[in-house]
């Protein structure tokens, strides 16, 4: 009969839309611990949210200062900082300066709305390398956080 004769194809979505390196990406950075300081409210909540969701756990903090005070005390904790630039009373490359000093080693993530040439150039000598600029997916952000998660991986010598 026809039936027998012709195959019949069925296309879906994988994953509701997921490529395959998202899927990655979300995978990749489970576990990681992220110092979050923005002093944007939402900012806060939705990125939070967001890395929350894909494994992590997070330290967030609306104040540069408290965030550089928490730290303090909890250096070994973190894995990772994504800092904003422009905030109230510290700049996101001071605290990056700060964070330093207390952990050489610490990977730091810029998460700016401000990525003009000033600014970038600060977060260099800052010793920040990777910068997002604000509107970011959440697709480029945990990219950008795995990438910093296999560095960390690539430099910690085998036990």
């Amino acid at each position: 009969s026809l039936h027998d004769a012709l195959p019949i194809w069925l296309w879906l979505p994988a994953g509701g839309g997921t490529s395959s390196d998202e899927v990655q990406a979300v995978r990749s950075i489970t576990g990681l611990s992220v110092l979050l300081v923005d002093d944007e409210a939402v900012v806060l909540e939705v990125v939070g949210e967001l890395l929350t969701a894909s494994g992590a756990t997070v330290h967030a903090f609306a104040e540069p200062a408290a965030a550089a005070t928490w730290f303090a005390d909890h250096a070994g904790e973190v894995g990772l900082a994504l800092l904003d630039g422009n905030m109230p009373g510290m700049t996101g490359w001071q605290l990056a300066v700060r964070l330093r000093e207390a952990r050489p080693d610490l990977r730091i993530v810029a998460l700016t709305g401000a990525a003009t040439a000033e600014a970038r150039n600060a977060w260099r000598q800052a010793g920040v390398r990777n910068l997002l600029q604000k509107p970011v997916t959440g697709a480029q952000l945990q990219a950008t956080l795995a990438e910093a998660r296999d560095a960390l991986s690539d430099a910690t010598p085998p036990a």
